[in-house]
């Protein structure tokens, strides 16, 4: 949600406006998530008395970024989605949005170029090389951590992946994996999902990943899906019995340099990636509170 409204503002010219948004949106869109709730009424304190259990799963918008198949639809070294970008149109030599997701894409922008270069002082006429592919280091695996999760989480699946450097997945390489892949709660040691967790989206982050041609200093070693929140409890656990760090990955957007391994860190490292986990669990219709699972997208509940 807010990175649409992001290219929102950024797109808006004087002879267009952005959609405005009712003063009622935040009660309609909690009465869509009443709308998923079965209507029976938690009995166990007085305090739950007006919430509602709720099964509901996540949007497809939500599923759609959940797991692995974000590398999918996500770009690994920049903001936003694959098919979402500021191209330069060669014969008119204005700024196009390209995609179809956003109120304004598939059109042309004719103020940003001006702004950039009057306001923002950038130039159009140079081009970054980005064909130089990352070198992601070998992981370094912690096996009584690993034997430990497999005996907490009996449905545990475990991808060895690709460590080829060299490789960088197709989107129909990613489409088959994700087809084929196993439900949460997996454990992936694939070099594609490694580097997509390893970083935020400050603009070092991402000028490290656009212009690094050696080796990166530390990734993180395996990326856990876990499917509840009983399977994050076991992962902690095990975790702290084996000295293993691990660092929870959302949305992926930090700006505080939070994913970011630390280069000095010796003991394994691993990503716990909370997408799957995009449940509303119950609603409180009097104090309009609502439980949410923590890998829950915001553009996915105004959907719900």
């Amino acid at each position: 949600g807010g990175r649409a409204a992001a290219e929102q503002r950024m797109a808006t010219t004087p002879s267009t406006a952005p959609p405005v948004r009712s003063s009622t949106a935040p009660r309609e869109r909690l009465a869509r998530i009443s709308s998923h709730v079965d209507g029976k009424a938690a009995s166990s304190s007085s305090d739950s008395a007006n919430r509602s259990s709720s099964g509901s799963s996540s949007s497809s918008t939500g599923s759609s970024l959940a797991g692995r198949r974000a590398l999918q639809h996500l770009k690994w070294n920049g903001w936003g989605f694959k098919d979402t970008r500021l191209r330069l149109n060669a014969a008119s030599g204005l700024i196009e949005l390209t995609g179809n997701r956003y109120l304004f894409s598939g059109h042309v922008l004719p103020d940003i170029r001006k702004f950039g270069e009057e306001d923002g002082g950038m130039t159009f006429d140079r081009r970054l090389n980005t064909d130089t592919p990352v070198q992601v280091p070998q992981p370094t695996v912690n096996k009584p951590f690993v034997a430990a999760i497999r005996e907490q989480l009996p449905a545990l699946a475990v991808d060895h992946g690709s460590n080829d450097n060299e490789r960088r997945s197709s989107d129909a390489e990613d489409a088959a994996v994700a087809e084929a892949e196993s439900p949460p709660p997996r454990l992936s040691f694939d070099i594609d999902e490694r580097l997509f967790h390893s970083h935020g989206h400050t603009l070092q982050e991402l000028w490290v990943l656009k212009t690094s041609s050696g080796p990166l200093q530390r990734t993180v070693d395996a990326v856990l899906y876990p499917s509840c929140h009983a399977d994050v409890e076991k992962a902690v656990a095990a975790a702290t019995a084996h000295n293993v760090a691990l660092i929870p990955f959302g949305g992926g957007t930090s700006v505080t340099c939070a994913l970011l391994p630390p280069a000095e860190e010796s003991r394994m490292v691993v990503s716990v990636d909370l997408t799957t986990m995009a449940r509303v669990l119950w609603v409180d219709r009097e104090n309009g509170v609502v439980c949410v699972e923590a890998g829950a997208r915001g553009a996915a509940l105004e959907e719900e």
